[in-house]
């Protein structure tokens, strides 16, 4: 099975907007096939080209790395819980969100399900669950 690829897609700083800080971590995340809308996507082809993770970040310090981790956890095609790619970045103090994405490999995505887990400074902060069909 090929190595998936894992683009880290920009962060967005949204400096002076206003309301309560978020708590420490992640919240309003999107599993998406669409980087414009960010619409939700629950279910995803097997040629999609691109799922994207998009969330908020809260109570962000200088110097913290988020992660994300990609598994496939059942397929006929993988063995179970395969861990697709990894990928962690460093974080600024006042970044309020972020992304993540994965590339479909060459011969497309097998059908199963599959996870992201997300980390802040190495502590398992969410799981986010989706299908390909």
């Amino acid at each position: 099975m090929k190595q998936y690829t894992s683009i880290a897609v920009a962060f967005l700083v949204l400096a002076g907007c206003g309301g309560p800080p978020h708590p420490p971590g992640y919240s309003n995340i999107v599993v998406t096939l669409d980087p414009a809308s960010k619409k939700p996507t629950v279910g995803f082809g097997t040629q999609t080209p691109t799922i994207y993770v998009f969330f908020d970040l809260g109570d962000i310090k200088d110097g913290q790395k988020i992660k994300s981790v990609w598994y496939c956890e059942k397929s006929r095609q993988a063995p179970p819980n395969y861990k697709i790619d990894e990928v962690t970045l460093p974080l600024k103090a006042g970044q309020d969100s972020g992304s993540f994405s994965c590339s479909k490999p060459d011969k497309g995505w097998p059908s199963g399900r599959y996870r992201v887990e997300l980390y802040l400074d190495d502590q398992l902060k969410d799981t986010e669950k989706f299908l390909v069909q």
